[in-house]
């Protein structure tokens, strides 16, 4: 906790304290979860859909080109493979700008906690 932070809830009561533990940043995991709700949620949910797809289409080439016994067979399984495994990871960057967003939200929301309670 900073040393702001720390301040900040040595001058709250108990309710407004519980309401401060609410606008906490949640961990890793936590921000990624949080991209499935609200309004953009349809979003979050076919992205991953989209890159579940793509990286097991990715493995299951894979698999193929291993699987091959032939140099001239195994070709274009590697080229597939390759293709829809490198796809699949540019495709989850634009959830990054949504979770840094999500983390100012809440920045201000305890902003906000702050200063209505300095009133």
């Amino acid at each position: 906790m900073d040393r702001i932070d720390q301040r900040i809830a040595e001058t709250l009561d108990a309710e407004d304290r519980a309401l401060l533990q609410n606008t906490r940043d949640p961990g890793l995991v936590g921000q990624v979860f949080g991209l499935f709700r609200g309004p953009a949620g349809w979003l979050g949910h076919g992205m991953f859909a989209v890159v579940t797809v793509l990286f097991v289409l990715g493995l299951w080439c894979g698999q193929r080109f291993c699987a091959s016994t032939e140099g001239i067979d195994a070709q274009p399984w590697a080229y597939a493979s390759t293709l829809f495994l490198v796809v699949s990871v540019p495709l989850k960057m634009p959830m990054m700008p949504q979770m840094q967003a999500d983390r100012i939200l809440r920045a201000r929301r305890r902003l906000e906690l702050v200063l209505l309670r300095a009133k």
